[in-house]
């Protein structure tokens, strides 16, 4: 599943705070695949699975 990077990024504000939301906003890609990149969702403390349940979705 693809997500854009300002809904992660939302995500990463409710989750982690600001702080993190700067070092997301350098390190992900505008389009995140969340298999592809499950990698750098995990440095941000995030898991797919966290991320398909703040979305609404299943994986």
């Amino acid at each position: 599943m693809e997500i854009d990077k300002q809904a992660c990024l939302a995500i990463v504000r409710r989750v982690g705070g600001p702080d993190l939301v700067e070092e997301a906003d350098r390190i992900l890609p505008e389009r995140i695949d969340l298999d592809r990149d499950s990698g750098l969702l995990r440095r941000l403390g995030l898991t797919e699975e966290q991320m398909m349940d703040r979305l609404g979705g299943s994986p």
